[in-house]
C-alpha cells in the first residue's frame, strides 16, 4: 500500500499541477486511491 502510494505520487502530483486542480480534488484523488488499494 505505502509503497504504491510512493510510486504514483509523482505521477499524481505531475497530474495536479499539469491540470491546476484545487487542493480538495487532490485530497479527494488521494483518499480514492488509498480506499481503492485497500480494497483491492
Amino acid at each position: 500500500m505505502l509503497g504504491f502510494f510512493i510510486s504514483v505520487s509523482p505521477f499524481i502530483a505531475n497530474s495536479i499541477h499539469w491540470s491546476r486542480l484545487p487542493k480538495t480534488s487532490f485530497i479527494s484523488i488521494i483518499f480514492f486511491l488509498m480506499t481503492n488499494s485497500e480494497a483491492k
